[in-house]
C-alpha cells in the first residue's frame, strides 16, 4: 500500500521540521496533526510490516523519523509507534477525532500505562526519554552537623557517604497473534492491540518495580533491594503498621504525604475486616477495597504485588527510567498456512531505589 504523494510530501516536510528540534517530549513525539492522528493505523502498520514494506505507509514515515532521531537502523518488518499515537489510543473519544490533542500532553509509553501501575499511582519518580546509560548519585549517610562552642572553634570535618544508582535499559515485551482477516476488517483492532500490548508490558514493569529479581533480564525491585527495612507480617496488626512507618519516617527528612502502602487484594480484604483496637469499629484498612487508607497513608491493592506481601515506602525514591519508544514488530510467518500474524511490542526501562531506608517490607502476612 502506498501513502499518497501529496500527503506523503506534506508529512515529510512536517517530520523534517520536527526532527530539527526534538522538543521537550523526546524523540518519539512527532507533533502529528489531528488528521494524521485520525489516519494513523497500528493494524495497517502491522500488515505492512508483515509484508516488509512498512516504509511506504504513514506509519513507516513516522517510524523513520523516530529512527533517525534515535540513530537506529530502520526495520522493514517493524516500526516505532509515536507517543502521540500511544496517547491517542488510550484517551481518544468522539467520532471526529478533534479532541485527540485538546487538553492532552503527549507523554511517554509509561504514562500510557500509568493507570495500570500501582507504583506510579503512589508517586514513583519517572525519568523520560533516556538515550544512554545513567548513574544517579545517592547519599546513604549525611555529613554530621556540629554546634560551635565559640566563634573561634572550627567545625569538625565530616563526609557524607555517597554511592550511585546505575540505570541501563532492560527490555520488557509482549507477544500476541492475530489473523490477517482481523487486521484487515476489524475497525477497533487498533485500540485492542494497543491496550493489550501496552497493558501487558505495563503490568510487567509494575511487577518488576515491586519484586524484580535483578536476574534473567529483570530490574531489581524494592523487595530485593539490599538494605530495605522489614516489619512483621504475622497476624498483621496496628503495631506492625506503625513499625513500618517508623522504619521509613523515623529520623528521616521524608514527606509523609508522599508515603503509602502497596499490597495484594487478599491482604486488603484481611485488613478491612481486622479491627485496629479490640471492641471498636475501626478497621485497619479504611476506604474502598483497592484504594484506601492505612494508618493515615494511602494504600493500594494490586495483583502485581507478591502474595502475602505489603510494602510501605516513600515512593518518589523509586526511580523508573524509560528509553521512551514502544516498538512493534510483525512476524508474517507465525502461522503462514492459517494467515496468522505474530505481533511483538518491546519497551526499554530500568528501575532502581535511590535510598533503601525509604522502604519497609512485610512478607508471609497472616
Amino acid at each position: 500500500m502506498s501513502y499518497g504523494s501529496a500527503a506523503h510530501n506534506e508529512l515529510s516536510r512536517a517530520l523534517a521540521a520536527a526532527m530539527a528540534t526534538s522538543g521537550e517530549y523526546g524523540p518519539a513525539h512527532l507533533g502529528l496533526s489531528a488528521k494524521d492522528l485520525r489516519d494513523y493505523s497500528v493494524s495497517r502498520g502491522v500488515l505492512a510490516a508483515a509484508g516488509g514494506n512498512v516504509a511506504n505507509t504513514l506509519e513507516g514515515e513516522c517510524s523513520n523519523a523516530i529512527s533517525k532521531r534515535l540513530g537506529a537502523v530502520a526495520n522493514p518488518h517493524g516500526f516505532f509507534v509515536p507517543l502521540d499515537i500511544q496517547m491517542r489510543d488510550m484517551t481518544a473519544a468522539g467520532a471526529s477525532g478533534s479532541n485527540y490533542l485538546v487538553g492532552t500532553r503527549p507523554l511517554t509509553f509509561m504514562d500510557a500505562v500509568r493507570n495500570r501501575s500501582v507504583v506510579m499511582r503512589l508517586g514513583a519518580t519517572q525519568i523520560d526519554n533516556m538515550t544512554a546509560n545513567a548513574t544517579i548519585p545517592r547519599i546513604s549517610a549525611d555529613s554530621t552537623a556540629y554546634w560551635l562552642a565559640s566563634e573561634s572553634v572550627p567545625l569538625t570535618e565530616s563526609q557524607p557517604t555517597i554511592g550511585q544508582l546505575s540505570l541501563s535499559p532492560k527490555h520488557a515485551g509482549a507477544y500476541t497473534e492475530v489473523s490477517r482477516l482481523m487486521a484487515l476488517q476489524a475497525p477497533g483492532v487498533d485500540s485492542l492491540l494497543m491496550a493489550t500490548l501496552a497493558g501487558s508490558v505495563g503490568t510487567a514493569i509494575d511487577a518488576a518495580a515491586i519484586a524484580g529479581t535483578g536476574a534473567d533480564g529483570q530490574p531489581t525491585g524494592i523487595i530485593n533491594t539490599a538494605g530495605v527495612g522489614t516489619f512483621t507480617g504475622t497476624s498483621l496488626a496496628w503495631a506492625a503498621l506503625i513499625e513500618a512507618q517508623a522504619d521509613v519516617l523515623g529520623g528521616s527528612e521524608v514527606d509523609p504525604a508522599q508515603c503509602g502502602f502497596a499490597t495484594t487484594a487478599a491482604v486488603a480484604q484481611t485488613l478491612m475486616g481486622r479491627q485496629r483496637f479490640t471492641g471498636t469499629d475501626s478497621p485497619l484498612w479504611q476506604g474502598t477495597y483497592g484504594d484506601g487508607i492505612v494508618a493515615g497513608c494511602r494504600a493500594l491493592a494490586s495483583g502485581n504485588v507478591p502474595a502475602s506481601t505489603m510494602v510501605f515506602g516513600h515512593w518518589p525514591s523509586l526511580v523508573i527510567a524509560n528509553w521512551g519508544v514502544l516498538q512493534i514488530e510483525a512476524n508474517p510467518y507465525a502461522n503462514f498456512a492459517a494467515g496468522i500474524l505474530g505481533i511483538r511490542a518491546m519497551a526499554a526501562v530500568d528501575i532502581g531505589v535511590r535510598r533503601a531506608a525509604d522502604f519497609s517490607v512485610a512478607t508471609s502476612i497472616t
